[in-house]
């Protein structure tokens, strides 16, 4: 299986767009009065862990990548060390944008504007993380002849 960056580039957008998209009609569609308080006293205890697991999301995601790249790096051939990134970066972009969506339907249930900035965080997060031939060459430690199959 030949690593094709196009395919990858766009899964990634397609993470990316559906964070975006989710957000914006969330947002747009909201018919509540939207407030912006980190008092969360008077929700629920359970929307304090929203923007926690967002954070823990983020950083899960990056751990487990990071791991799943020393595995990839420890490979033969070029094929599994690419079938290896790529189910690496699908991991690490769906746990990124598991938290975000669940900020998005924190701020659906309260109208609270802060579970929106944690979903931006986490969109940023996935934004930082497109692949590009540089990085998966890094990420890889490929050499030349590998590096022209991309």
């Amino acid at each position: 299986m030949m690593m094709n960056l196009k395919i990858l580039n766009t899964l990634h957008l397609s993470f990316c767009l559906a964070v975006l998209f989710f957000a914006l009609a969330t947002y747009f569609s909201y018919s509540g009065t939207t407030t912006f308080t980190t008092k969360m006293a008077s929700a629920s205890s359970y929307f304090l862990l929203f923007p926690l697991v967002a954070l823990l999301s983020i950083t899960i995601g990056n751990t487990l990548f990071s791991r799943i790249l020393l595995k990839a790096r420890q490979l033969e051939t070029f094929e599994q060390k690419t079938a290896k990134y790529q189910s690496g970066l699908i991991i690490r972009c769906a746990l990124i944008e598991g938290g975000a969506f669940l900020n998005i339907v924190a701020f659906m249930l309260s109208g609270n504007l802060i579970f929106m900035v944690f979903a931006g965080i986490s969109l940023l997060a996935l934004l930082s993380c497109k692949p590009s031939k540089a990085k998966v060459v890094a990420d890889l430690e490929l050499s030349f002849p590998d590096t022209e199959r991309l």
